[in-house]
């Protein structure tokens, strides 16, 4: 009965294989007959970044490989109405999750490889069928890259290798944000695909990239905190201060370093206001609660400290009380059973 089992459920794993084979296949028909309509980038995409949930990684790394030359088929023969990178970026995402964190080191020195051999693809479709502007690599193309190179396998020469190619990225997306618009000086808002942005984590990418690239002796460590204050100036300039960024910089400087650069309370209002992930307000990485109105410039606050003050006498008498109930109870439940036992 137990083999008969798993026949059953391998024959229904293959079917569900197959099924999957059979839609992307037909898609590529051209008949007028075919009832499946065409796939499109999402489709793709969803059903690449699900493949990290295999444990067999070599089937999945190949399956991936598989979907995305399908893609590519659909693209070439203009069966695909909106071209996008999707694709191509969920499948950087999936290889980043399975490998990223992989306790064998070998499978993070590929990763980066991994990663470029998908772009080189990417830049290869941009001529096909005129759709160059639609299937650009974009920000979060760039920002799967950086979190690539920020994967650290302890080898000192990959190290310098991953470094050179996460600040040539980074610096590129610095320049087209520097640059971002038109000879006619027009923003290309209406189409993000054309124009490359940069976003936060992006930056925080290169934080952890330069914290997780370079030596840890005193010279070296120097020039680190160097770096990536460099580059946490670069995200207050851009509005892209992120509490993932305000936490790697943390992490990196002391206390009074920290201090020193960003001061303590209310973050700046223009360092956070192109932040599309995790917004943190506050230097300690909070977005408000208890005590945060006190530290603002030009608002009074004796009055709200009075009143914090009653709030939390309340709150403690308010525990205390029910402290006391419960111990009490416990004391008469303990004198009854005694009774009863008597």
């Amino acid at each position: 009965m137990i083999d008969s089992a798993k026949s059953s459920k391998s024959r229904s794993g293959a079917n569900k294989n197959n099924d999957t084979s059979f839609l992307l296949a037909s898609s590529t028909s051209t008949s007028t007959s075919c009832p499946v309509p065409h796939p499109d980038a999402q489709s793709f995409a969803y059903y690449i970044q699900t493949l990290y949930l295999l444990h067999d990684r070599e089937s999945a790394v190949e399956e991936a490989k598989r979907v995305l030359g399908l893609y590519e088929s659909l693209l070439r023969a203009d069966l695909i109405d909106v071209p996008s990178p999707k694709p191509h970026n969920a499948c950087m995402e999936t290889y980043v999750r399975m490998f990223g964190r992989d306790k064998d080191k070998t499978n993070i020195s590929k990763l980066m490889d991994m990663c470029s051999t998908v772009v080189s693809r990417l830049v290869k479709m941009t001529s096909v069928n005129g759709n160059a502007n639609f299937m650009n690599a974009d920000v979060h193309t760039w920002a799967l890259m950086l979190r690539a190179c920020a994967a650290d396998d302890g080898d000192d020469i990959n190290r310098i290798e991953r470094m050179e190619v996460a600040e040539s990225v980074y610096n590129e997306l610095i320049m087209d944000d520097d640059n971002g618009d038109d000879e006619d000086g027009d923003d290309d808002d209406d189409n993000d695909n054309v124009k490359t942005k940069i976003n936060d984590k992006c930056f925080f990418y290169m934080m952890k990239c330069i914290a997780n690239n370079t030596n840890t002796n005193d010279t070296d460590s120097a020039n680190t905190k160097e770096q990536i204050k460099g580059v946490f100036q670069q995200a207050c300039k851009g509005g892209f201060v992120s509490a993932d960024v305000l936490q790697m910089l943390r992490l990196t400087m002391s206390e009074d370093e920290f201090e020193d650069i960003v001061g303590d309370g209310r973050l700046a209002d223009d360092w956070v206001i192109n932040v599309t992930s995790g917004v943190a307000l506050y230097t300690d990485g909070s977005t408000g609660g208890e005590g945060k109105n006190a530290r603002r410039k030009g608002k009074s606050t004796s009055d709200w400290a009075k009143k914090q003050r009653v709030k939390g006498e309340r709150i403690r008498a308010g525990k205390e009380a029910k402290v006391e109930r419960k111990r009490l109870k416990k004391v008469r439940e303990q004198k009854a059973s005694s009774s009863r036992r008597r």
